[in-house]
């Protein structure tokens, strides 16, 4: 997702200030150029109604290279949301078959952080929206997110209403677990959840 303010923002500062990056492009067809990097430069220039722009061009750049960079680049970014980038890291294991530990190399960074992120993609779509709008933290969703799903939405719904913090609902999430099991459990108060709801 592309914010239109946070684009026009960044299209007044290349017409006062010139483009200081060009974007990373490799050849697509006849005459025809892909961005690797630097989408958000070219909608830039293109919101100045210009119609070139500086371009560094990578001839032989592969399609796991040039899906990586795109994705180190938009991961950098810090308007990027969770859920777009778990999508991205989710695309590198299925469109290029590669392992968890291969992404997280790619990208630097650790093997558990990119699975973590991309079981966000298994959340109940309406917290996942939760999470892209960043209504919820990624850290809430994690502890939600392994739970049945029919959970999650109650348990976002109990974690804004109350304001709970991550430890609070993690603590919630763990009764819950309890109760699933057959367990029994000390409430540590008295909401109750029904995933009904």
């Amino acid at each position: 997702d592309f914010d239109e303010q946070s684009l026009r923002e960044l299209a007044d500062s290349v017409e006062s200030n010139g483009l200081l990056q060009p974007i990373v492009v490799r050849p697509w067809g006849s005459m025809r150029y892909e961005i690797i990097c630097g989408e958000r430069r070219w909608r830039a220039i293109k919101l100045l109604g210009l119609t070139s722009i500086e371009a560094v061009i990578r001839y032989s750049v592969t399609d796991i290279e040039a899906a990586s960079q795109g994705l180190v680049e938009n991961v950098q970014r810090e308007s990027i949301s969770p859920i777009e980038e778990a999508r991205g890291y989710q695309r590198l294991s299925l469109e290029f078959k590669l392992q968890h530990d291969q992404i997280a190399m790619s990208v630097g960074k650790s093997r558990s952080s990119i699975t973590n992120c991309i079981r966000l993609l298994e959340l109940e779509p309406q917290v996942r929206d939760m999470v892209h709008d960043r209504v919820i933290s990624p850290a809430h969703a994690k502890a939600i997110v392994g739970l049945p799903v029919s959970y999650h939405l109650p348990l976002a719904h109990l974690t804004l209403r109350n304001a709970w913090n991550v430890r609070k609902l993690e603590k919630k999430v763990a009764e819950i677990r309890a109760e699933l099991e057959g367990k029994s459990v000390i409430k540590s108060d008295n909401v109750d959840i029904n995933p009904e709801l």
